[in-house]
């Protein structure tokens, strides 16, 4: 990621999160944003065979003719589907580019590094932005209950209270006072 980045899309989330008038504690709905900018999102249900395997994909943006699509893995978990189309409607709001090709020679999809960094790290913070981790942190909310609030597995509810840094800053905090 380039330098300032993560700065500049803790921003850009509550912007867009202010679009959906939700304030800073609200859970995040990723459909909602696909309605707002006009992307369908589309199950795999709907697109693949009976046969094929539940885990081919879990999410993915698509380019069509007129726009782009997302296809949703309607087989997982609706927490995983919640994080997995935040982060496809951070390609959106981010403006990537698509890759040349979806898939390469082997049938492996196709991402482009940095942005499939940034697309994951904007995604964390539109679901639970950096300031409502802290706020979380300092209630020493545990991860389930992140979870149940937020509509995210308590896996993803560890990573964004630990990767937001918000409890290391707490825990920090709370030694000096001692």
């Amino acid at each position: 990621m380039i330098r300032g980045f993560k700065t500049r899309a803790k921003a850009l989330a509550l912007e867009v999160r202010e679009e959906l008038n939700l304030d800073l504690m609200d859970p995040f709905d990723p459909y909602e944003l696909a309605k707002l900018y006009g992307i369908e999102v589309v199950a795999t249900s709907v697109l693949l065979p009976a046969t094929a395997p539940k885990d081919a994909i879990s999410g993915a943006l698509v380019p069509t003719g007129t726009g782009t699509i997302i296809i949703d893995n309607d087989s997982e978990p609706p927490g995983r589907r919640k994080l997995t189309t935040s982060h496809e409607m951070s390609h959106v709001v981010l403006e990537h580019e698509f890759p040349a090709a979806i898939v390469d020679e082997q049938g492996c999809r196709t991402t482009i590094g940095d942005q499939e960094d940034e697309a994951t790290f904007l995604a964390g913070e539109l679901v639970l932005p950096y300031n409502a981790a802290l706020k979380l942190a300092w209630r020493n909310t545990p991860d389930a209950v992140v979870a149940r609030d937020y509509g995210i597995s308590v896996h993803a509810a560890a990573w964004r209270m630990n990767a937001s840094g918000a409890r290391m800053l707490v825990n920090r905090s709370r030694k000096r006072r001692r």
